[in-house]
């Protein structure tokens, strides 16, 4: 079960693409569905509404997280159900991310069972990305009892951080205090690109974007490497 064709995914990108304009009036410039290892990867580019605009410009990057995060978590519940019967999988959760200096964001869409096995064939070493990762980590975060690839080409790489969480941010999530994550997420998303040009020695890929999405359920985050 679950497979893929170029028309299924092109499908699922223009019904994505179409839901966010009837949902916020406006559509991305670029939308597109990928699958890979029984996921679904929706890449999203020069998406912002004017009103977001305006918060980003006055400082409310928190207030337009906000509402973004509201409108994104509906669509995508509306979504899972449509993705399912077009993939013939039982999609059950997603996580995005958002960066509006560079206007891009990524949605992944996970069933209940993932299927693994992602080549280790890859163009760098995963020791010295892990180790790179581990000292970032150490900074500003919990270091992962857990790194996996679950994503890797010329374009993309996505590592799978399993036993990330902090007993504070159980307690923050439990609360609904998700603010506070999210600024928290900030920050170590600063701290990645602050070594941005050590992760491109290891990469030997120039880094065109980075995100970090959370399953505070699961405790587990996915960190995603964009090359220019």
């Amino acid at each position: 079960m679950g497979s893929a064709t170029q028309d299924d995914l092109l499908y699922l990108s223009s019904k994505f693409s179409k839901t966010l304009k009837s949902k916020f009036g406006k559509g991305p410039e670029t939308c597109y569905v990928v699958f890979k290892e029984n996921r679904l990867f929706i890449y999203i580019s020069s998406f912002m509404t004017t009103a977001e605009e305006v918060l980003v410009e006055n400082d409310q990057v928190n207030l337009a997280n906000k509402f973004r995060t509201a409108v994104i978590d509906l669509i995508c519940k509306e979504f899972l159900p449509e993705a399912s019967k077009v993939m013939d999988l039982s999609f059950h959760t997603f996580y995005h991310d958002w960066n509006y200096d560079t206007n891009k964001g990524i949605i992944i869409i996970e069933p209940r069972h993932i299927r693994s096995g992602v080549s280790n064939d890859f163009f760098f070493r995963e020791k010295d990305l892990f180790k790179l990762m581990e000292q970032v980590c150490t900074k500003v975060h919990k270091v992962p009892e857990e790194y996996k690839i679950v994503k890797c080409n010329q374009n993309v790489c996505i590592v799978e951080c399993k036993g990330v969480l902090l007993s504070m941010d159980r307690y923050l999530f439990q609360q609904g205090l998700t603010d506070i994550l999210v600024e928290h997420s900030r920050e170590m998303k600063s701290y990645y690109l602050n070594r941005k040009d050590q992760f491109e020695t290891v990469f030997n890929r120039v880094i065109d974007d980075l995100f970090i999405t959370w399953d505070y359920e699961q405790d587990k985050n996915y960190i995603v490497f964009n090359f220019r």
